[in-house]
């Protein structure tokens, strides 16, 4: 048996590099033919599968898997086969918890059953199959077992760490790093790619029974070479992964339209709903509180992790929806029971949002962010309203009982809180909508058609830059460089489109002008270019 305690997983986050282990499914005392090809057809003989042409680059769905196995082409892969309850539960119950799906260390346990999304899959291809460079989905740590196939299977990776000098090589291939799904690796390209990263690429052979697990946000390609094989894989989120894409990957996911898979800051607060509940054994009758999963962390850093997240979270969410200072409240319909997303930037909405009463069939639901740049339903006379799921007051609430539990925990109190600061105190602590403004961004080229207006009217449209609620009394300079501030835009690519022009439910306005980009404002049809804020996923 392999002798993995429960620093396994933070270690290989720390490490920032692959780590591959021979023969693990020997090691673990698993059958040779446990995880098999006839294994999995014996136990589901009706599974289904998703087959990708390589070739071709056509996708056939719903594939009745045995008829894949009797006879496909070389270059077609069968991809996100769920594993059969009876052998997972098999695989699960050898696997060390450090790396057990929905295990001890894994984040995602903590959401309610109904809720959480399928992690564990397996893959099957032959000789020049596999999958598309690219990063795991919200930053989690992935393992991948090759547990059939001949000894003359064997799987090329190709992983680079260091997704920042990864993201600078797809830009130069013109591909937006967050949304990449294309073979930048190929047989005559793999020295070229690894001396472009600066010896930041890992390359290695996987071979029946290894066990291969990557860091969080690991740029990564598989390449199958020789007989088929079939691999397992499935993805383990800690706090600190989970802390490192919702504060510096899941920006790029709205720039890009990319949909987040995982509900990343419902999952925050679940896991830390859970952890307070464990530390503190008792609370106060509150919804999420009840409606949390078991999640205990080993450590007490990973419940600091948890609450600096809640905080940063909450500090994004406490912003208000009119400038004129009527409130209105309405009650949210149950987003924890019908997840909703932005229909402009396909982002998850945790908690507020706003939503347009006359849409029906497709509803728009709108995010906080792409709300305060400007974007409203496609119909101008409809009326979008704020609502929210949690009320800020028992949000509060959690992050001060956290703060408890980890006192209590480590005798240290967790000190730098926004919240504590400014949300918290007696002169602030009820919760507030008033309105959220980003800094002016800069209109459209002189030169251009839509610029056409009296200097008057463009004077008016240039306001000078005012700070948001957060960063209220700061300096315009230290707002309009703080990535982090709620006035900042994202960084919108050359290749974006709006979620009516990708033929998406619902939708916005938009025009594109040349290269630019030029977000048009429905009330006054006033012009103005998105500036270029984030250009590499930040470190």
């Amino acid at each position: 048996m392999l002798e993995w305690n429960d620093r396994f997983v933070q270690d290989a986050w720390h490490s920032r590099s692959p780590i591959l282990f021979r023969n693990a499914v020997t090691k673990l005392g698993f059958d040779d033919d446990f995880l098999s090809m006839q294994a999995v057809l014996h136990a589901d003989p009706h599974l289904g599968a998703e087959v990708f042409n390589r070739r071709t680059g056509l996708v056939k769905r719903n594939v009745r898997l045995s008829d894949y196995l009797n006879s496909h082409d070389e270059h077609e892969y069968a991809r996100d086969i769920s594993c059969p309850d009876s052998l997972r539960d098999q695989l699960m119950s050898k696997i060390p918890s450090a790396i057990r799906y929905h295990g001890a260390n894994d984040i995602f346990s903590c959401i309610p059953q109904g809720l959480q999304v399928e992690k564990l899959m397996m893959y099957i291809g032959g000789h020049g199959s596999g999958t598309a460079g690219h990063v795991d989905a919200c930053g989690t740590i992935a393992i991948n077992m090759m547990t059939d196939g001949t000894h003359q299977s064997r799987a090329l990776w190709i992983v680079v760490s260091d997704l920042e000098k990864a993201a600078e090589v797809w830009q130069r291939h013109g591909i937006y790093p967050v949304s990449c799904q294309q073979n930048l690796f190929t047989d005559s390209g793999v020295l070229p790619y690894a001396k472009a990263v600066e010896n930041s690429a890992y390359i290695f052979l996987q071979r029946v029974g290894d066990m291969v697990i990557l860091p969080g946000n690991a740029a990564h390609q598989v390449v199958n070479l020789g007989d088929t094989s079939l691999k397992v894989a499935w993805n383990v989120g800690t706090p600190a992964t989970l802390d490192t894409f919702i504060r510096t990957i899941q920006p790029h996911y709205a720039a890009a339209g990319k949909t987040e898979t995982y509900r990343s800051k419902y999952t925050a607060l679940m896991a830390t709903a859970a952890a307070t509940k464990y530390r503190l054994k008792s609370l106060s009758d509150i919804s999420f509180f009840a409606q949390a999963s078991d999640f205990a962390p080993t450590y007490p850093e990973d419940l600091a992790v948890l609450i600096r997240l809640l905080d940063y979270i909450i500090q994004d969410e406490a912003v208000t929806v009119d400038a004129t200072g009527y409130r209105k409240e309405v009650n949210a319909r149950e987003l924890l029971n019908e997840p909703i997303s932005c229909n402009v930037c396909n982002c998850d909405i945790f908690n507020r949002a706003w939503i347009c009463e006359s849409c029906a069939n497709p509803s728009f639901e709108l995010c906080n962010s792409c709300r305060a740049d400007g974007r409203s339903c496609v119909n101008q006379s409809h009326t979008l309203v704020p609502v929210q799921q949690y009320e800020m007051e028992d949000l509060y609430f959690l992050l001060r009982q956290a703060c408890l539990a980890y006192e209590l925990w480590t005798n240290q109190a967790i000190a730098g809180l926004w919240a504590q600061s400014n949300v918290l105190s007696s002169t602030t602590k009820a919760w507030m909508w008033h309105s959220k403004t980003r800094p002016s961004v800069s209109i459209a080229n002189k030169d251009s058609v839509l610029d056409t207006r009296s200097k008057a009217k463009r004077r008016k449209v240039c306001v000078q830059p005012k700070p948001c609620e957060i960063h209220n009394g700061d300096s315009v300079e230290e707002v309009t460089q703080d990535r982090n501030c709620l006035a900042t835009l994202y960084d919108l690519p050359s290749a974006w489109k709006c979620s009516q022009c990708r033929g998406k439910k619902g939708g916005f306005r938009c025009e594109f002008l040349g290269d630019k980009l030029y977000l048009i404002s429905w009330r006054d049809g006033t012009t103005s270019y998105a500036r270029d804020i984030i250009r590499v996923v930040t470190k």
